[in-house]
């Protein structure tokens, strides 16, 4: 299945950065780092992403940002799909 970082999700869903800290009351680093490997998630935070969030949380990648991208190349591959044709 294809999936999205947690920083494309919110992105997508038109927050900015700082509209999560307002709304979760967490620190920047926290967030930044929170994003960068949701491997770091707990309950709480998945709750709160579900909240504000109107996406599956199905879609979100679980892991570290950069591991996503090798992820969906590999789902292009086994699909045999061509990027554009998502």
């Amino acid at each position: 299945m294809f999936q999205i970082t947690l920083r494309t999700a919110r992105e997508l869903c038109g927050y900015t950065i700082e509209d999560i800290l307002k709304y979760s009351k967490l620190s920047l680093e926290a967030c930044m780092e929170l994003e960068g490997n949701t491997e770091l998630l707990d309950v709480s935070h998945l709750r709160m992403i579900k909240k504000l969030l109107p996406i599956s949380l199905d879609l979100i990648y679980i892991g570290k940002e950069t591991d996503c991208i090798n992820h969906n190349r590999v789902q292009i591959k086994r699909s045999g799909s061509k990027v554009g044709q998502i």
